[in-house]
């Protein structure tokens, strides 16, 4: 899964947001020093070469993963508080109100409508083991734990 499939044509502060994610999962998965004794172990620059390669597909597919997870996390919470303040308003006697020209009311779209994005986000995700990863955790160190052990 290469982020350059999901982010083309991206506003750019999506693909700065991603570029964060990508630059801490890469310090978190490889630290310098781990870098390096990975590195060391080939003897032709060749196959340094090709390790390196390796590492950051492998950190690109994590920070994409990452960010996904994040972006679902987002929607997900995002629906929750709405649901939460329609109940809130409710039981004060409010039926509803508006934020811009939202108006929120009930389990009417705008309320779910995080459920509804993160529902569309998770059915556009082909790859199972990652779709997977990212209903299933909880935490980012959940995602990269995965991660590790293909290193």
């Amino acid at each position: 899964m290469s982020s350059t499939d999901f982010l083309s044509g991206a506003p750019k502060f999506i693909t700065t947001r991603f570029n964060s994610v990508n630059k801490y999962v890469w310090q978190t998965l490889f630290p310098e020093q781990t870098v390096k004794e990975q590195i060391i172990k080939y003897k032709s620059k060749a196959d340094r070469k090709k390790e390196i390669s390796r590492l950051k597909a492998i950190s690109e597919e994590a920070a994409t993963v990452v960010f996904l997870f994040l972006i679902n996390k987002f929607f997900l919470e995002g629906a929750k508080a709405a649901r939460h303040a329609v109940d809130t308003f409710k039981e004060l006697g409010v039926g509803g109100f508006y934020i811009g020209a939202n108006y929120f009311s009930e389990r009417n779209e705008k309320v779910i409508q995080g459920d509804i994005i993160s529902k569309r986000l998770l059915a556009s995700i082909e790859d199972e083991k990652a779709k997977e990863l990212i209903v299933n955790s909880t935490y980012v160190s959940q995602i990269l734990d995965k991660y590790r052990s293909l290193i």
